[in-house]
């Protein structure tokens, strides 16, 4: 079965690149930050209260020595700080500790540390199921609510060159809706019909792209031979 070991030997292999861990105020957060470093993928920079983020790693036993901290007074403060480590170069990446994602995002959206693109921001998970036979990836469950057609788009094109680079030259996109055909009383269906008609077209690139599609059938090829689907995408996006 497929598992993330590829990614780490990928990782490892440009070395640790230094990232902000915004407000690592658990265990959790220490000892990925720790694993992280230990495995040559990272070079972290714990920002947030000191004083309770050394007690943390005590009272877990977790050796955070080599680790540098940058002290701050709280969470909106650690991102913030953050935020303007990323704009100066400082790190590479942030990676969200324990405090709430609104937070960290308020402080990324901030103009002043100039770290958006012309995009849509956008999340994308790579899941390792370990009764899946492939890893996959799912966008975006976290940020956009209620995203418009456009917005869809870039979505899509945020994700795509996540996979891109990490490996997936041709990635396969299934446009997820309640059902596989297109429902006018359903938008949802329409824009996934209008989007992959734009991957046909050439005006979505270096995907493969259908919809709307049930999530049966986008992971299933036992479920999309059953309700006789025909598509580029049976399962396996």
């Amino acid at each position: 079965m497929p598992n993330l070991d590829f990614l780490i030997e990928k990782c490892q292999k440009l070395g640790r690149i230094p990232a902000a861990i915004v407000d690592p105020r658990s265990a959790v957060a220490l000892s990925g930050a720790l694993q992280a470093y230990t495995q040559g993928i990272l070079e972290p920079i714990l920002v947030g209260p000191q004083t309770e983020i050394e007690q943390i790693a005590k009272d877990n036993q977790l050796d955070i020595s080599a680790l540098k901290i940058v002290n701050t007074v709280d969470d909106t403060s650690a991102a913030a700080t953050s935020a303007q480590m990323a704009s100066n170069g400082e790190v590479h990446c942030l990676v969200k500790g324990s405090l709430h994602t609104d937070i960290m995002m308020h402080a990324v959206l901030q103009p002043e540390y100039n770290l958006r693109t012309k995009r849509l921001i956008s999340s994308c998970c790579l899941m390792h199921l370990p009764t899946y036979n492939r890893l996959v990836f799912l966008a975006d469950m976290v940020m956009n609510i209620a995203p418009t057609l456009e917005q869809k788009v870039q979505i899509l094109e945020n994700a795509v060159d996540m996979a891109r680079a990490l490996g997936w030259e041709m990635p396969k996109v299934a446009i997820i809706a309640a059902v596989e055909v297109v429902n006018l009383k359903m938008p949802a269906t329409v824009d996934a019909a209008i989007i992959a008609k734009m991957a046909d077209r050439g005006q979505i690139e270096n995907c493969v792209v259908d919809g709307p599609i049930d999530l049966d059938i986008a992971i299933s090829p036992e479920a999309a031979k059953i309700k006789h689907f025909k598509s580029p995408i049976m399962g396996d996006a």
